[in-house]
């Protein structure tokens, strides 16, 4: 019996339907991925991030002998990528917790570099700490935080201590700065005593009376307990010397300002912190044209310094 021949099926010109349908749902799930990474949920990132460190922190016994150590320098704040923790006392923490911190902080300046491998000391036995190590950008930004914190603190410092020292030189003072004889000035970096010296030296000479003694031992007394530096500088007017004393003014005054200083010594002021200088004629605080303006100049005026050990900045110019 013959074999009945099999119809053959017309060819179906819709079979690239289904590769497209599946190419078509691959794309799909490309963008919903991208998209999914576009807009992160840190909250589930975070979450998603502990999982894996603790995971990772855990692990198998045979490795544990062989597990790197961090060593740090608990004086060495660059080497915590969390200040807060450097300030409050160093501790040890996990490499993967320090390696993902660094990722997910990458707005972070410090930048911690961590060789996790173990070399072949390790897998022997013997644990050789890996370090880590800070950038040189870190360091340098470290420096410079420091350096202005230090330097801010001592400006505080010492402005706290002239303004005390300024309020309790006007307190001794008060009587004679209501009638004009002394003024007390307070800048950033001194305190200023400008004293007329028609009340501490009779004319031409560098004689103390007694009246002017009683008021520089009173200043003497408020500054001898502290540590400030103290200049001590003399001013005269224009007019020539007509005695035999003193060649110029130049002596004059000089004179006068060594004459205040040892008194200050004498009331317990060491002469480290003593300094004296005679400007003369020079750096007139008014004209010379007038009486009124030549008694203005001649004068003895007391700064107070910050002491030798301060960290502020140089020495002001005298106060015209």
């Amino acid at each position: 019996m013959a074999r009945k021949k099999r119809k053959e099926e017309p060819d179906d010109y819709n079979r690239w339907i289904v590769s497209y349908a599946d190419f078509i749902t691959l794309l799909f799930a490309l963008f919903a991925v991208m998209y999914a990474m576009s807009s992160l949920n840190l909250e589930k990132y975070s979450a998603m991030s502990t999982s894996m460190v603790t995971a990772f922190s855990k692990l198998p016994r045979s490795m544990q002998t062989a597990s790197p150590v961090i060593k740090t320098n608990p004086n060495d704040l660059r080497a915590f990528p969390n200040p807060d923790v450097a300030l409050g006392g160093w501790e040890p923490f996990d490499p993967v917790e320090l390696w993902w911190a660094s990722a997910l902080s990458s707005h972070s300046p410090f930048k911690p570099s961590i060789d996790i491998n173990v070399d072949p000391a390790q897998k022997a036995g013997k644990s050789e700490p890996a370090t880590a190590v800070p950038s040189p950008e870190t360091i340098e930004l470290v420096k410079e935080s420091a350096k202005k914190e230090m330097e801010n603190q001592e400006i505080q410092r010492v402005a706290e201590e002239l303004t005390k020292i300024a309020n309790d030189i006007k307190d001794v003072l008060g009587t004679m700065i209501q009638l004009g004889d002394v003024s007390v000035t307070q800048s950033e970096q001194s305190v200023s005593i400008v004293i007329n010296a028609s009340i501490l030296f009779d004319p031409g000479k560098a004689k103390l009376n007694a009246n002017s003694i009683r008021t520089l031992s009173a200043i003497a007394r408020v500054l001898a307990a502290g540590g400030n530096r103290i200049r001590v500088e003399g001013y005269t007017d224009d007019m020539s010397v007509n005695n035999g004393l003193f060649p110029s003014n130049w002596e004059l005054s000089a004179h006068r300002a060594a004459t205040v200083a040892h008194l200050f010594n004498e009331n317990g002021i060491g002469d480290g912190r003593l300094t004296a200088v005679g400007h003369g004629q020079n750096d007139p605080a008014e004209s010379n044209e007038t009486p009124e303006g030549r008694a203005h100049n001649r004068r003895v005026i007391v700064s107070i310094l910050p002491s030798k050990d301060s960290h502020t900045a140089e020495v002001p110019p005298p106060i015209q």
